[in-house]
């Protein structure tokens, strides 16, 4: 109806290209929420190659709480 939808991938590519370890969680949880594929791909992508690191941040437990099937994709990836 307002045609969001270019807005909305203009965010999503911003929000991808300021991707990294410290707000990977936050990003993996707004592409999820909202439907963003490639934030999610891309967030869930640097999740995988970065394990160690994004084990040792300090939201990790706190995410995982809030979100647990997202805990669980990410459990699952793991063990691919």
């Amino acid at each position: 109806m307002y045609k969001l939808e270019g807005l909305k991938r203009m965010c999503e590519v911003k929000l991808c290209d300021q991707l990294e370890v410290n707000n990977v969680l936050q990003s993996l949880a707004v592409g999820d929420t909202y439907r963003a594929t490639e934030l999610k791909g891309k967030a869930l992508k640097l999740i995988a190659e970065k394990r160690k690191e994004v084990e040792k941040l300090e939201d990790w437990e706190e995410f995982a709480e809030k979100y647990p099937k997202l805990t669980v994709e990410i459990i699952k990836m793991f063990c691919k």
